[in-house]
């Protein structure tokens, strides 16, 4: 995918050269086990088998984000490319949040090619609700129009 050509951040505790960061859909082992131990500590996803885990990573179109060929975030985007998108499973390094990139990261998933036209992106959050706000997501206005159906894994 693309680099940011934008400079570092201001920040007092830590400055982040965007022009290092890197993004792929190219997901190997390595990706893979890292994405298994930052899960394990996720509230979302620490009970979630690694079998599951891993097969819907092999069935989502995954983004891994890297700063320096060190990965430091992944989300993955479920979607039939044409009018609907679910994004999943996001997290960023604790060591590079508070820096925007996290934003950046959302904001070129957002815009990448295949799903830049996408007519509505879906998520779920505990606790990011005004994270993901600043990326255009909006709390659904008619809830009662949307169901769901939730199974024992």
């Amino acid at each position: 995918m693309k680099k940011r050509s934008e400079s570092t951040l201001n920040n007092p505790k830590k400055s982040i050269n965007f022009e290092f960061l890197t993004i792929t859909n190219d997901i190997d082992e390595e990706i893979i086990k890292k994405v298994l131990e930052y899960m394990s500590r996720s509230y979302w996803a620490n009970r979630r088998a690694e079998e599951i885990t891993r097969k819907a990573i092999k069935n989502s179109l995954c983004f891994s984000l890297f700063y320096k060929g060190m990965q430091i975030g992944f989300a993955r985007v479920i979607t039939d490319y044409t009018t609907h998108a679910y994004l999943c499973d996001v997290f960023i390094d604790e060591n590079f949040r508070g820096f925007g990139v996290g934003q950046w990261f959302i904001n070129e998933m957002l815009n990448y090619p295949d799903l830049k036209g996408m007519k509505r992106w879906f998520l779920l959050t505990k606790d990011a609700q005004t994270f993901y706000q600043k990326n255009g997501f909006k709390f659904l206005e008619d809830s009662k129009k949307y169901l769901e159906l939730v199974r024992e894994q």
